[in-house]
């Protein structure tokens, strides 16, 4: 493709069903240059990869496969797929969301193009709750009003990867694409946004681009003890990893206590879901916190009236 100008990322595991819908939002798009879609997928076993196949065979000056040999994870998978891309800018889209304007990647190139003292273009975004069906506005804050230390500490939302579109030559100065395979980062958003924040110029568009799916069976909403625990021990070499890549920054260190406390906060939070007294004490009591939540795990009379009422008052509103 000579006149290829846009990379599109887009990362899959075990999403057969949902996987055309982004696919297609993706190469339904109108747009006056080329571009290249690049699907990562993590070994999958629910027929996914004979679905690539065929949207390959279709379309094969545009369908790039990334395919992975054994299950790595969503950041060593997505970035794998990213270092194959070719194109002048990169935009990404997970595979259980979809883009719903075509004109999308043609509006934010035209502007990136005009806007050259821009690195990166964001837009809002739609959330989409599977159960209810109720849509919500995202609004993400403005470029003036991130802050590189609010995000660190959880203070503000980081941008969704589906709005976000990038200089490839930029991301990549920001980011180091072999980290998150060697360390195989569960997730491949906030910290990233982190790390374009060190250099990169961002602008905003106010309008929605992109559907963000709220499922039950989000790869980065485990609902085990188990898969808590190793998604969360990840997350600590993760975060570890960007503290150090802020080393004469001391707003932005690694609080190894916090860090256990926020985990035990988490599965806390599991055990009342699953209804488990005994895991909900245990968690709680290390969680350190001083909430109704733990102090109702005192009895197991207490626990359940505390996850009645919560049930009750979800009901009513």
């Amino acid at each position: 493709m000579k006149n290829l100008k846009l990379s599109v990322i887009i990362c899959t595991y075990n999403r057969a069903k949902l996987l055309p819908e982004a696919l297609d939002s993706v190469l339904n798009q109108k747009t006056d240059f080329d571009f290249e879609v690049i699907i990562g997928d993590d070994a999958s076993t629910d027929g996914t990869r004979e679905l690539l196949s065929g949207y390959q065979k279709k379309i094969p000056q545009k369908i790039v496969l990334s395919l992975m040999e054994k299950n790595s994870g969503i950041g060593a998978n997505w970035a794998t797929a990213l270092m194959k891309a070719r194109g002048k800018y990169v935009a990404f889209l997970d595979d259980d969301d979809y883009w719903t304007d075509d004109q999308r990647m043609q509006i934010m190139v035209d502007y990136l193009e005009n806007h050259p003292e821009y690195d990166a273009l964001y837009t809002n975004a739609v959330s989409l709750d599977e159960k209810t069906g109720k849509q919500h506005l995202i609004n993400y804050p403005s470029p003036e009003e991130y802050d590189i230390y609010k995000l660190w500490g959880g203070k503000q939302p980081n941008i969704s990867l589906n709005t976000l579109m990038v200089k490839r030559e930029v991301f990549e100065e920001c980011v180091n694409l072999k980290d998150y395979v060697e360390y195989q980062f569960p997730i491949q958003d906030w910290n990233t946004h982190i790390l374009l924040l060190r250099k990169a110029r961002f602008a905003f568009m106010d309008m929605p681009t992109s559907i963000f799916r709220i499922t039950g069976g989000s790869l980065s909403r485990p609902r085990t003890y188990e898969k808590v625990k190793t998604k969360y021990q990840k997350e600590k070499i993760m975060c570890k990893y960007l503290a150090e890549q802020f080393p004469d920054d001391e707003k932005i260190s690694f609080d190894e206590t916090g860090w256990e406390k926020y985990v035990n906060h988490i599965l806390t939070s599991v055990a009342f879901q699953r209804g488990d007294y005994r895991e909900a004490k245990q968690y709680a009591q290390l969680s350190g916190e001083h909430s109704m939540r733990v102090k109702s795990t005192k009895t197991w009379i207490t626990f359940h009236l505390y996850r009645l009422a919560r049930f009750l008052r979800r009901k009513c509103e």
